[in-house]
């Protein structure tokens, strides 16, 4: 090493050590609107074509593509969104309301002399306490349970009330942060490429790659929860369950594998064969498995074949997580988290195949 270079190593520390406290110090700024920030560049992965669409339509105007998709975002996206959560958190806060105007009216007495449930309930007695299942237990976990859930709805939606500015601040930021992700799209790729001490190929592939994967896997599941809590939000409405709640609790229960939405529709059938509806509680099952099931074993596949080698269960354990981790916005970290994790796995094979192959022939 020539005296040069040892000149300027004290000068490159201390160049490092300053980029790091100035990353800390950004960080920190940055932070109560990471969520925000984040969604919006998650967001502009699935915009970018329309924009550049828009934008060679325009004559190239990027500016005004950009405007317009955030435009269009807003009101297809955003809007029907909150509008949506609104619904739900009222529709649930009602539902738990008529469960226990049910409960106290003699509903779960009259239901617990049914031949069906008496039967169910002699061969659980075996196995659970026979206190657990006398009717005057659960009433009250039933009453229990309906009035932690509607406490917890109203509470949740007293604070999106409470917080209906810091709400609007949010999404503000979120669109002005997309439109100039959309405008600024190649600026951002190259600042990108230059900060990541890779080659040109290990950037292009680590970006390419990332975009791909999270949006596989992202639009997979959207897509998929929304089309199965829709066909099954419609099967429970005809049933006579209120159809928008328990088509959201569908598509939230799409999430989990190999049980999925029978976690709900599976109960709501029980219960109409029990209560004298056999034709209805049939016609939910058969329409569930075969409508509903068919959207998971067909959408799902289709729309996450980029990234078809991601197992599902390293997905349902990344949705999990980052669920526990992150809160609700878990179902976006979680698997975009794991799948950057991939891609530098596979980078990493790639880059020491020769060290890898030499270890494992030892």
């Amino acid at each position: 090493m020539s005296s040069t270079e040892l000149a300027m190593k004290p000068g490159r520390i201390l160049l490092l050590g300053a980029l790091l406290l100035a990353f800390i110090g950004s960080a920190a700024i940055f932070q109560p609107y990471l969520h925000p920030i984040l969604i919006a560049l998650l967001l502009s992965t699935f915009c970018q074509p329309i924009h550049e669409r828009l934008s060679s339509l325009l004559g190239e105007r990027p500016s005004w593509a950009a405007f317009i998709t955030c435009i269009v975002m807003t009101f297809v996206v955003v809007v029907p969104l909150v509008l949506a959560l609104i619904a739900l958190l009222n529709q649930g806060a009602g539902y738990a309301r008529v469960l226990i105007d049910w409960v106290s009216d003699g509903g779960l007495s009259n239901a617990m002399s049914w031949p069906l449930v008496v039967w169910v309930t002699s061969k659980l007695e075996t196995w659970l306490p026979a206190e657990f299942l006398s009717p005057d237990s659960l009433k009250q976990q039933v009453v229990t349970t309906a009035t932690g859930l509607s406490s917890v709805l109203i509470s949740f939606s007293r604070q999106l009330a409470g917080g209906l500015l810091g709400m609007i601040f949010d999404l503000g930021l979120m669109v002005l942060v997309l439109f100039f992700a959309l405008r600024d799209h190649d600026k951002l790729m190259d600042f990108l490429r230059n900060a990541i001490p890779l080659s040109r190929s290990q950037e292009d592939h680590l970006l390419e790659e990332t975009a791909s994967v999270t949006r596989s896997v992202l639009l997979g599941n959207v897509v998929t929860a929304l089309l199965q809590g829709l066909a099954g939000g419609f099967a429970m409405w005809i049933a006579g369950f209120p159809g928008f709640f328990w088509g959201a609790m569908i598509a939230f229960a799409s999430f989990i594998p190999v049980i999925g939405t029978a976690l709900i529709w599976l109960p709501a059938a029980v219960y109409l064969i029990v209560t004298g509806d056999s034709g209805w509680g049939i016609a939910l099952i058969v329409w569930s498995i075969v409508v509903v099931g068919s959207i998971d074993n067909i959408v799902r596949p289709m729309m996450m074949s980029g990234a078809a080698s991601i197992n599902g269960l390293v997905i349902f354990l990344a949705i999990i997580g980052g669920l526990q981790l992150f809160g609700l916005i878990g179902l976006l970290y979680g698997p975009l988290i794991i799948s950057l994790a991939l891609v530098l796995y596979r980078m990493y094979t790639q880059e020491f195949r020769d060290f890898l192959d030499k270890q494992d022939a030892s």
